[in-house]
């Protein structure tokens, strides 16, 4: 049981990484793209603006996918009445998964320091 629990862990820190780097990629390129004509934040450096759009997009697209993340590891433990509920009001799960901007840190820290110690 420890080492299934261990290896959902590994799994949950990679696919948020892969996140991390792939909405980087995607948010910078369009950095890169439209740091000319944006003028959206007034970064003068291009290079600068670039890295700002694409840590930033990172960061989005890492919190989207470690409130999925949550949600489905927490969702399959309800009941059938609490899951008909959620399906009625699906908008709770979607909050659950867009609050992930403020929870997504300390999430991945308890992951990480949750790993270290169990080694």
């Amino acid at each position: 049981m420890e080492e299934v629990q261990r290896e959902k862990r590994k799994r949950n820190l990679i696919l948020a990484a892969a996140a991390f780097f792939s909405g980087a990629l995607c948010y910078g390129g369009i950095g890169a793209v439209t740091a000319d004509k944006a003028r959206i934040i007034e970064i003068d450096n291009q290079f600068l603006y670039i890295l700002f759009a694409a840590v930033l997009g990172g960061y989005i697209i890492f919190s989207l996918m470690c409130g999925i993340l949550v949600t489905a590891g927490w969702l399959p433990g309800r009941t059938l009445r609490q899951k008909v509920f959620f399906a009625v009001l699906w908008i709770i799960p979607v909050y659950s998964v867009l609050l992930a901007l403020f929870y997504s840190i300390p999430y991945i820290i308890c992951q990480i320091v949750w790993l270290k110690k169990k080694q």
